[in-house]
């Protein structure tokens, strides 16, 4: 399987899980993990 066909499909499962796409949204347009937000 190409490497291509395994991101695509370990990407798809990870949104399939409530939490982290919850926590994906949060970001927002930053371009990298917003980290721990009770500091800011």
């Amino acid at each position: 399987m190409p490497e291509r066909e395994r991101c695509y499909l370990w990407a798809t499962g990870l949104m399939g899980i409530a939490a982290f796409q919850a926590e994906l949204l949060s970001w927002g347009s930053d371009l990298s993990y917003p980290g721990d937000r009770a500091t800011r």
